[in-house]
C-alpha cells in the first residue's frame, strides 16, 4: 500500500533511493521510542516499518486500510487515495510534519472547521449504522477539536505540531467501523512523528479525556495493570454518538440545574460545613449561622459570631449592605445595636461565593445525571465513574466553602465597620479571626490595674467612685476603642481579681439599705453574679467588714513593722497603728521590681477594725499583748483591747518536754501531778512574760494527745477557759500507753461477692 502511495503522490526520482532517507526515519522512530514501549523494545524492526513507508506513517496507512475498508461506502485503494490528495493538498501550506500522518487531516491552524479531507471521512462514517441510528460526525468532531485546541494553549508545547488535534483525528480514525477503538500504545505512536515531550503529551491526552464529551465512558480506568495505568492514561480511546458522562454533565449543569436550586443547595451545605464554627462555642462564643436578620443576633453583651449567607458577600474593604445591618441594628433602622463590639462576622468572598456555586452546580448535575440513568442499564465502569465524581465533588465542598468564607465584618478601634480578607488557610475559620490582630479579640484575662482610672481602657468617668461590676464588664461589648472579649466573664474575674488584689472594694446593697463589703478576699459566686454589685475605688470605700485572715504578718502592704529582731515572730503591730491604717486615704508602699507602687487603704470604721482584732486573736491568727492580759485562741478580756495594745504573730506552740522540763517539775508538779493553772504561771515566770492561756492550753492538749499526760478523774475538759485552769488537773503518764486499736476495714457486698468471700473463707 504504501508503494502505491508513493507512486501516485510523488515523483519517482524523489524516492528512487531509500537510504537517502533513512536518519530521517532514524530521528522520527527515535522519537516515538520515548512515548512507546514497544517501539523501543524493536527500535530495529520499527525503523525498517517506518523506512518501507515514508513518507507516510505506517500505523495510519494501516488503520485506513485495515479498518475503513470495512465500511461498504469507503471505497478500499480508491477512498485512500482520494483521501490523502485531499489532505496534502490542502495542508501543504502549513503542514511540517516529518511524516504523512493525522496531522495533514487538520484543517488550516486556527479553523473552526474540519477539513475536506475529515469531512469526506466523517461522511462515509456517518452511513455506517450504530444500532439503527447514524452518527453526525462532523459536528462531533469539530466540538472535539475545539477542546482539542483548548488543551493546546494550556499546554503551549504541543501547539506547534498540534498533537492534540491530532490525537482527535486519530482516535476518530481507529473508532471505525463503529465500536473499534485505539489503544493507547496506537494512538501514542500516531501522533508522536514529531517528537513531542512525553509528559507533556500525556498532560494534553488527560487534558482531553476530562473535557471530552464523546470519548467513551468505557475506556476510563479499564485494566489498571494495563499499558498507561502507572501514567495515569486510559488503556484505550474511542469516540462515538453517545454522549459520555462529562457532556450528560455539562447539560445538566447548563439546562436543568436552576440557580434556585444552586443557592438553596448552598445555603445547606454552608449550614454543614463544621470548619466555619468548629471550636467558636467552646470558645465561649454564641453561634448564628445564616440568621435572617439582625433580630436573631442577640444585643445582651455576649460575644456573638455569625455566619451570613451569600447575600452579604462582601470585599476587603467593602462591607456590604446587608453585613454592615447586622452590626448596625438589632429589630430595626430605629433600634441601632449598643454592643457592637461585641459581634464578629464571616462572609464570603465574590470570588469565593464563585467557586462554590460552581462547585454546588456541578454536584446538582452529576446527581441530575445520576437520576437520568436510574431507569437505564449502565456498564459497571460507568456507573463506577459517576459515583467517583459525586463523591469527590461532594467532598470537596466543605473546603472549598471555607475558602469561600475569607472576609471578616466588624468594627474597628473607631467604631467604624470595617471588612478585612484572611489569609487563605485550613485552619478552622473561627480560629482564624480569633487569631488575626484586625479582630482584636482576645480570650485570655486582661490586666485588672488596667481597669482602674487613667489605665489604658479608661472606663471611669472624671469623679466617679464607683461602677457596677456588670458595666465594667459591658464597656467592652459596647465600646470599640477597647479589645473584643470572647468571654464577659473574663472581665468579670479579673475585677474580682483586682478585689482579691485590693485594686477595688466590691459592695452590695442588702434589702435593709445596709452593705456588704469585700477587699482583698474571694467575692462569693452568688453575689458576683449579682447585677447589683458595685465596685468602688479604695480611696473612696468605706468597708463594712474586715476579713480577720487579713491582720496575720505581712499580709497587708506595710502594715506590720519589725521590732529589730530580724524575723517574723519579733513584728510587732500596735493596735493604734491598725486603726490609722484604716481610718482612710492611708498609702501604702508597696515595693515592685525596680520601683515602688503605692496604693489606698479604704476606710473602715475602728469598731469594725476592733471587732476583727478580737475575732483574729480568738481564731489564733495574732496574739494581742496588753500587760498583763494576753490573748491567743481564747477570748480577748474586757478592757485589754485599747489603742495600747499590741498584736503580734502568733507564738511558738509548747511542746510536751516543755511541761516536763526540771525547771517546770519544780515549779509546777507535785508527785506527778499539776494543775492548768500551775503550769501557766509557771511558764510566764519562767520566760518572764505572760503566756496566754490559750498557748498553755494548746500544749497541754498536744500532751495529751501524745500520750505524756492524762486527765486525772474528776478533772474538766482540756478545752477549757482560763477561769477553769485550775479544776483542769493533769498527771504524768508512768505506765504504757494503750495499744492502738488493730486496723479493720468494711465494705458493702452484692450477693455475688457475699457468696464468692464464703467460697475463698477457708483459703483465708
Amino acid at each position: 500500500m504504501a508503494e502505491v502511495l508513493r507512486r501516485r503522490f510523488f515523483e519517482s526520482e524523489s524516492i528512487r533511493d531509500p537510504n537517502s532517507y533513512k536518519s530521517h526515519v532514524i530521528g522520527i522512530v527515535k522519537g516515538i521510542a520515548k512515548l512507546d514501549e514497544t517501539t523501543q523494545r524493536g527500535k530495529k524492526e520499527a525503523e525498517e516499518r517506518f523506512l518501507h513507508s515514508f513518507p507516510f506513517h505506517p500505523d495510519m496507512t494501516d488503520v485506513l486500510y485495515s479498518r475503513w475498508t470495512q465500511i461498504a461506502s469507503f471505497q478500499r485503494t480508491r477512498g485512500i487515495l482520494r483521501t490523502l490528495a485531499t489532505a496534502l493538498r490542502d495542508a501543504a501550506s502549513w503542514d511540517r510534519s516529518p511524516l504523512v500522518g493525522p496531522a495533514v487531516l487538520l484543517a488550516e491552524p486556527d479553523s473552526a472547521n474540519v477539513s475536506e479531507a475529515v469531512r469526506e471521512l466523517a461522511g462515509v462514517a456517518s452511513t455506517d449504522d450504530v444500532q439503527g441510528k447514524k452518527t453526525e460526525w462532523v459536528p462531533l468532531l469539530e466540538a472535539e477539536l475545539d477542546k482539542a485546541r483548548e488543551v493546546q494553549r494550556e499546554c503551549a508545547a504541543l501547539q506547534p505540531a498540534r498533537e492534540a488535534e491530532q490525537a482527535v483525528v486519530a482516535v476518530f480514525l481507529y473508532s471505525q467501523p463503529a465500536g473499534q477503538k485505539a489503544h493507547t500504545p496506537e494512538l501514542l505512536r500516531l501522533v508522536g512523528g514529531s517528537g513531542p515531550d512525553r509528559i507533556e503529551l500525556e498532560k494534553g491526552l488527560l487534558r482531553w479525556r476530562e473535557t471530552s464529551w464523546f470519548l467513551d465512558d468505557a475506556d476510563i480506568g479499564d485494566d489498571a495493570a494495563g499499558y498507561g495505568a502507572e501514567r495515569g492514561l486510559p488503556k484505550s480511546w474511542r469516540l462515538g454518538n453517545a454522549p459520555n458522562l462529562k457532556q450528560m454533565h455539562d447539560q445538566a449543569c447548563k439546562d436543568r440545574v436552576t440557580a434556585d436550586m444552586v443557592e438553596a443547595r448552598l445555603e445547606d451545605f454552608v449550614r454543614k460545613t463544621k470548619p466555619l464554627t468548629s471550636g467558636a462555642a467552646a470558645a465561649g462564643a454564641g453561634v448564628h449561622v445564616l440568621p435572617k436578620s439582625p433580630r436573631e443576633v442577640a444585643d445582651d453583651g455576649s460575644f456573638r459570631y455569625a455566619i451570613l449567607g451569600p447575600d452579604a458577600a462582601s470585599e476587603s474593604g467593602k462591607p456590604s449592605r446587608i453585613a454592615t445591618q447586622f452590626l448596625d441594628e438589632t429589630t430595626g433602622p430605629n433600634r441601632p445595636r449598643v454592643n457592637r463590639n461585641a459581634v464578629v462576622i464571616a462572609v464570603p468572598s465574590r470570588e469565593g461565593l464563585d467557586a462554590a456555586r460552581t462547585r454546588v452546580r456541578a454536584l446538582l448535575g452529576w446527581e441530575d445525571v445520576e437520576s437520568q440513568l436510574a431507569t437505564k442499564t449502565v456498564d459497571p465502569v460507568r456507573s463506577q465513574r459517576l459515583r467517583r465524581q459525586k463523591t469527590n465533588t461532594r467532598e470537596e465542598l466543605p473546603s472549598v466553602i471555607r475558602q469561600a468564607y475569607g472576609i471578616v465584618v466588624t468594627v474597628d478601634a473607631e467604631n467604624s465597620v470595617h471588612a478585612f480578607k484572611l489569609p487563605a488557610s485550613g485552619q478552622p475559620l473561627f480560629e482564624e479571626i480569633k487569631g488575626h490582630e484586625k479582630t482584636r479579640l482576645t480570650d485570655t484575662p486582661v490586666n485588672a490595674e488596667a481597669l482602674l482610672p487613667g489605665g489604658p481602657y479608661d472606663l471611669w468617668q472624671e469623679g466617679e467612685d464607683a461602677r457596677f461590676a456588670s458595666q465594667l464588664a459591658g464597656a467592652f461589648a459596647r465600646h470599640p476603642r477597647l479589645p473584643k472579649v470572647l468571654k464577659p466573664k473574663l472581665v468579670t474575674d479579673t475585677v474580682l481579681a483586682g478585689v482579691r488584689e485590693g485594686l477595688f472594694v466590691a459592695r452590695l446593697r442588702r434589702p435593709d439599705g445596709s452593705f456588704r463589703t469585700w477587699w482583698r478576699e474571694t467575692v462569693e459566686p452568688e453575689a458576683a453574679g449579682d447585677e447589683a454589685l458595685e465596685i468602688v475605688l479604695p480611696e473612696k470605700a468605706e468597708l463594712t467588714r474586715l476579713p480577720e485572715s487579713l491582720l496575720a504578718p505581712r499580709k497587708l502592704p506595710s502594715l506590720w513593722t519589725d521590732d529589730g529582731s530580724g524575723d517574723e515572730t519579733g513584728s510587732a503591730l500596735p493596735v493604734s497603728t491598725l486603726l490609722d491604717y484604716f481610718v482612710g486615704g492611708h498609702v501604702a508602699i508597696i515595693p515592685r521590681d525596680h520601683y515602688e507602687d503605692r496604693v489606698t487603704i479604704p476606710e473602715c470604721a475602728a469598731e469594725t477594725v476592733l471587732d476583727t482584732v478580737r475575732q483574729a486573736v480568738e481564731r489564733g491568727t495574732v496574739w494581742l499583748t496588753n500587760p498583763p492580759a494576753t490573748s491567743w485562741k481564747e477570748p480577748v478580756p474586757a478592757g485589754a483591747l485599747t489603742d495600747k495594745a499590741t498584736l503580734r504573730p502568733p507564738p511558738d506552740p509548747l511542746t510536751p518536754q516543755d511541761l516536763l522540763s526540771e525547771a517546770m517539775r519544780a515549779a509546777a508538779w507535785r508527785e506527778d501531778a499539776a494543775t492548768g493553772l500551775a503550769l501557766a504561771q509557771a511558764l510566764s515566770q519562767e520566760r518572764s512574760a505572760n503566756l496566754p492561756w490559750g498557748l498553755v492550753r494548746e500544749g497541754i492538749r498536744t500532751a495529751i494527745n501524745a500520750h505524756w499526760l492524762v486527765l486525772e478523774d474528776g478533772s474538766t475538759d482540756p478545752s477549757c477557759e482560763y477561769d477553769q485552769a485550775r479544776q483542769l488537773q493533769i498527771r504524768v503518764r508512768t505506765d504504757s500507753p494503750p495499744p492502738p486499736p488493730p486496723p479493720s476495714a468494711a465494705a458493702k457486698l452484692d450477693v455475688g461477692q457475699l457468696q464468692e468471700l464464703a467460697d475463698r473463707a477457708p483459703t483465708l
